[in-house]
């Protein structure tokens, strides 16, 4: 069982981690987008329409294929899709939070790889996880 000051010890370089992934420039990226997502109109309705179009495709699906509308609720579903998807706000921030995700998969297989190797010298230690350390975060992929 962990002691209290190993709890904070954890949930503080926890912190530090998280402050260094929204500080870097996939972080920076992301908040960028998605801001000019939430301020863009036109990308807001088109966001707008897909999902009232998602909700109608999901209470026509659950009936199955042979409900009479679900081919008409399937195609304009995916024409809602398209559209969201060629507006340019849209589609950059898709793309930002597609690395962000990238980035944050990456370290959570850094982390549970130090901690299982820690674990089998006998410590866990999650000193010198570092978010410029990550090869996504330096342009690689």
């Amino acid at each position: 069982m962990y002691t209290s000051s190993e709890i904070v010890s954890i949930l503080d370089q926890a912190e530090l981690i998280a402050k260094g992934i929204i500080e870097s420039d996939i972080g920076r990226c992301y908040f960028t987008r998605l801001d000019r997502l939430q301020k863009d109109e036109h990308a807001q309705q088109l966001v707008e329409a897909f999902n009232r179009q998602k909700k109608v495709f999901a209470e026509v699906n659950q009936y199955g294929k042979y409900h009479p509308d679900r081919k008409d609720e399937s195609e304009k579903l995916y024409m809602a899709l398209q559209e969201m998807e060629l507006c340019s706000v849209v589609t950059e921030f898709k793309l930002a939070e597609k690395a962000l995700e990238e980035l944050l998969q990456e370290l959570s297989e850094i982390i549970g790889q130090t901690v299982k190797r820690d674990m089998n010298k006998g410590s866990v230690c999650f000193k010198g996880i570092n978010v410029a350390e990550c090869s996504i975060s330096r342009g690689k992929r």
